[in-house]
């Protein structure tokens, strides 16, 4: 009998927005300040959004439609969702790229792709438990399988939204595109709802 212990929660949405505005919006935020280095390696982040901005209503309207569903699936109470506490824009250049990291103190994280274009560096996820590369070493692995798996790698589309725990380790590659890869990404906290 065999049972899958602690499973980790990852959840992927194709959204079908309108991303132009939400391009222009991001370009005319990176002129207004530096930025800020967080995970970027080169790039520019910019500062946390505590408010969702005008231009990322529509994104952030369809993230709470989604989070109802979430909530059902981790068997959240309904007296509480998944809010938004933050978000962020992220736009790499040729050779940038986000280097190891988690989302502490979010409940879950999500990271919306608004520009990908072609080679502009795939998001990777790490298995949270770090033994479990002494499972089954690399050289001895026939096939990966969710019990020896340590590396979860997608290739990022322009309109999808992954949706995951703040504990989960993730970096995103370097962009060896020469256009931008562009994402917004973001914190949630579970709330209570009167």
């Amino acid at each position: 009998k065999i049972i899958p212990l602690f499973p980790t929660f990852f959840c992927e949405n194709h959204l079908d927005l309108d991303n132009q505005p939400i391009i222009d919006f991001c370009y005319e935020e990176m002129k207004k300040t530096p930025g800020r280095i967080y995970s970027n390696q080169g790039g520019w982040q910019s500062d946390d959004y505590p408010q969702c901005p005008q231009p990322l209503v529509p994104l952030f309207s369809a993230v709470e439609k989604i989070m109802e569903d979430v909530r059902k699936h981790l068997g959240m109470r309904p007296d509480h969702i998944q809010k938004v506490m933050t978000s962020w824009i992220n736009i790499n250049r040729q050779g940038n790229w986000n280097q190891y990291h988690t989302h502490t103190g979010a409940s879950l994280a999500g990271c919306y792709y608004v520009k990908t274009p072609q080679n502009s560096g795939n998001i990777q996820f790490f298995n949270p438990s770090f033994a479990a590369s002494e499972l089954i070493p690399v050289p001895i692995r026939e096939h990966p399988v969710m019990y020896n798996s340590v590396l979860e790698s997608f290739v990022p589309q322009a309109g999808v939204l992954y949706i995951f725990p703040g504990y989960l380790p993730h970096m995103v590659a370097p962009n060896e595109s020469p256009e931008d890869r562009i994402s917004i990404a973001f914190n949630t906290n579970p709330m209570r709802i009167c």
